[in-house]
């Protein structure tokens, strides 16, 4: 059942991105299912395996909504899931900084994924994807840093009165 909220939630995060985002006209945006994938991975108690599925689906309805190529987000999302769960016993989740931490470490690789990844088409080049990137890591290490803290709290809240 929390495997299906799971699922759920990511979807309605997906659908939030491609829809209300779209009228800002801000760039580059905060990538709200990437850092959902991110702490999911970190947190994750259950089957690991349902964790990889969760995120391969997630990342193929990223890759279908928004139209980017087939497979990007998949792999990125797959990848990120892998790591989490590999990680994630040998870290001490208790302090704000060591997940945060491990969090921006992720986000700047995937961002430079997505700059190799993305510049193979792109007529600009690799220096131009690299420059508007750098901005999308400071916004999403700010968001992480907000969600991180909030649900580093809630999750220590819970642990310590039950």
């Amino acid at each position: 059942m929390k495997n299906i909220f799971n699922f759920i939630l990511g979807i309605l995060i997906i659908i939030f991105s491609n829809t209300v985002f779209n009228f800002f006209k801000f760039s580059p945006k905060i990538d709200f299912i990437l850092i959902y994938i991110i702490i999911l991975s970190l947190y994750w108690e259950q089957d690991d395996y349902a964790l990889y599925i969760i995120s391969a689906l997630l990342g193929y309805f990223v890759d279908v909504s928004v139209g980017m190529y087939q497979g990007q987000c998949t792999i990125l999302f797959l990848s990120i899931s892998i790591v989490g769960v590999l990680i994630k016993d040998k870290i001490r989740k208790d302090y704000f900084i060591v997940p945060f931490f491990i969090s921006s470490l992720i986000i700047v690789v995937s961002a430079i994924y997505n700059t190799i990844i993305s510049s193979i088409n792109i007529n600009k080049g690799f220096a131009h994807m690299f420059v508007v990137n750098i901005f999308y890591i400071i916004f999403n290490v700010i968001a992480l840093a907000v969600i991180i803290g909030i649900v580093n709290m809630s999750v220590n809240y819970w642990r310590n009165n039950k």
